[in-house]
């Protein structure tokens, strides 16, 4: 990974002279960052290493950070790009900066896709989400700068480099820095600035892109300026390759109204499966939503429901719509229940009308459902013998149960089990439990996850579990807790909560 030589010289104009040094390289393509900016940069060989420590074991990574604050390093890094090694970092991170006396400083890198009239830290925090802008770690994150020329970067693939257009933004981690708002910083001069009016974006999947740029270069609308080849779109994926054509509008000839007006004839236009269309203003819009969704293909049943739709990444759009809620709940509780992978998660308020967070609408599925829902899909993609054993499996949660005595209270939790079921289960050797075994449940730092999981040994035993243990109360070091019940399995919410129902109608079970 590298940033382009011209963004890393204005870095090195900024924070070499306040000490900081810099790690934005994995390999080597810019040779001559090395023969003008060495002093600055880690060697090739040490920068290597840091990737793979910061993106390891947790304990890896917390003494890696130990290591750089023994050093008194002060550190320019990528962030690590995957979700769940993000996640890990993030909360080692956090952790190290909470309980370290020593100064600590270092500046994370992330990239995002560059959009178009995002000129404002407020709106880019509004379409652009990651977990570092997660409010538990608002007190280690000292500066965040957005920088509003996008460039390009090299990075890592399977089939060797690759070039892309990114907008990058910078988090100041520290423990001595004074916190600064946020800013949007022009790292180089605006020499021309044009404005073609406005703008229809008409977003279509790779496979429509000729018919659809055939369609609107035969149309004639009124006062357009003209439209440009496709590029690609921000919701663009490999499973899922998509294409963004811009056509552009005389203001002089058409007003906002009349703008509203040419959306609607283009999705007349071009009304075909996957299409969507929108126009620039949704960017400023007051009155539009803000679309989070697993893959865009869940915007697909919506589509008559929405009047234009702007796709701002892969996983989140700005809509406007003249449907009301009544309208909206059911299509999207019916497609978090057949694809909840990709499904719309949830419609939001625009953060500039002074309602930041505030849920408009979300399918009408508990956390649970939801969750039962997702595995059932997951399952989907595995052989048989993994959706078998998968659908057997059950977790036995005790919210609040102590890291101190577990194994022996998971011993006797299970010895009663045994007993109310009339089953065998024995204590597993391993992590993972065989057909008829249970084991304790460790999170990735050691530590007990207040689980026990269970591989049962057919649907009858997963059923019995669940009627019989689901609810059940638990009395431990003088606190009344509950034992939850959880598996994947399709039977279970339903059958299970009946005859849990039917036993104990008050909801809770009898102690074990």
């Amino acid at each position: 990974m590298e940033v382009c030589p011209d963004f890393f010289a204005y870095l090195c104009a900024i924070y070499v002279p306040l000490g900081w040094a810099f790690a934005l390289h994995i390999s080597n393509i810019h040779e001559h960052l090395f023969d003008n900016f060495a002093p600055h940069m880690l060697p090739l060989v040490e920068a290597n290493s840091l990737y793979k420590q910061i993106h390891g074991p947790s304990a890896t990574i917390y003494n890696t950070l130990q290591t750089i604050a023994n050093q008194g390093q002060k550190l320019v890094l990528w962030a690590p790009s995957d979700p769940p090694k993000l996640a890990a970092f993030l909360g080692e991170l956090y952790k190290f900066v909470s309980n370290s006396r020593q100064p600590f400083h270092m500046m994370l890198v992330i990239p995002y896709d560059p959009m178009p009239h995002c000129d404002s830290v407020e709106l880019i925090q509004e379409l652009w989400t990651n977990p570092i802008l997660m409010g538990k770690y608002t007190s280690m994150i000292k500066e965040v700068r957005y920088y509003a020329q996008p460039m390009r970067c090299v990075f890592t693939g399977p089939v060797g480099p690759l070039h892309h257009f990114k907008s990058l933004a910078t988090f100041l981690v520290s423990n001595e820095a004074l916190p600064v708002s946020p800013s949007v910083i022009n790292w180089k001069t605006t020499l021309v600035e044009e404005d073609l009016g406005h703008v229809i974006l008409v977003d279509v999947p790779m496979h429509s892109v000729v018919d659809i740029h055939f369609i609107l270069a035969k149309a004639q609308l009124h006062g357009l300026i003209g439209w440009e080849p496709a590029r690609r779109s921000p919701a663009h994926s490999p499973g899922n390759p998509r294409q963004l054509i811009c056509g552009y509008f005389n203001p002089q000839q058409v007003s906002v109204s009349d703008l509203v007006l040419l959306v609607k004839g283009v999705k007349t236009l071009v009304n075909q499966e996957g299409v969507f269309v929108g126009s620039h203003l949704l960017y400023t819009d007051e009155t539009s939503f803000v679309v989070d969704f697993g893959d865009v293909i869940g915007l697909e049943p919506c589509r008559e429901l929405t009047q234009e739709v702007v796709l701002v990444s892969r996983k989140r759009a700005i809509i406007t719509t003249y449907a009301p809620k009544v309208s909206w709940e059911p299509i999207l509780t019916a497609q978090a229940k057949l694809s909840p992978l990709c499904a719309i998660a949830s419609i939001r308020f625009r953060k500039m009308l002074g309602l930041a967070n505030l849920i408009w609408l979300k399918p009408a599925l508990t956390a649970d459902q939801v969750h039962k829902y997702k595995q059932q899909a997951a399952l989907t993609s595995k052989s048989a013998s993994e959706q078998e054993r998968a659908t057997l499996q059950m977790q036995l949660r005790v919210e609040g149960m102590p890291q101190v005595g577990h194994e022996s209270i998971c011993d006797g939790i299970m010895a009663k089990v045994n007993e109310v079921t009339h089953l065998s289960l024995t204590k597993s050797t391993t992590p993972v439990p065989q057909s008829g075994q249970w084991a304790p449940c460790y999170r990735g730092d050691g530590l007990f996850a207040q689980q026990i999981l269970l591989q049962l040994p057919s649907d009858e035993a997963l059923k019995l579990v669940f009627v019989h243990v689901h609810g059940s109360g638990v009395k431990i070091a003088g606190h009344n807790l509950s034992i939850e019940a959880r598996s994947s399995h399709a039977a279970v919410s339903t059958a299970g909560s009946a005859a849990c129902n039917t036993l104990w109608p008050t909801g809770g079970g009898p102690c074990l």
